[in-house]
């Protein structure tokens, strides 16, 4: 009887609002690809990359909204 397994740790990045607008934010510019998931600890929601540029485009997960860091 397996009584409790360890698969591994999901991590999910954080950041506020105003770093997830910002270009120039380490999240935009370090480790960004495209499909990458984020919570915003501002607005308590999931966004997705649409890119691997700094610039490229985070949607909310629900489709509710887009954010293009400037």
């Amino acid at each position: 009887m397996i009584t409790q397994a360890t698969w591994g740790t999901i991590y999910t990045p954080t950041a506020t609002a105003t770093a997830i607008a910002s270009a120039t934010a380490t999240i935009n510019t370090t480790g960004k690809y495209e499909g990458l998931m984020v919570w915003d600890t501002t607005n308590k929601r999931m966004l997705r990359a649409s890119g691997s540029t700094a610039i490229s485009e985070w949607a909310v997960v629900d489709g509710s909204a887009q954010v293009i860091p400037a």
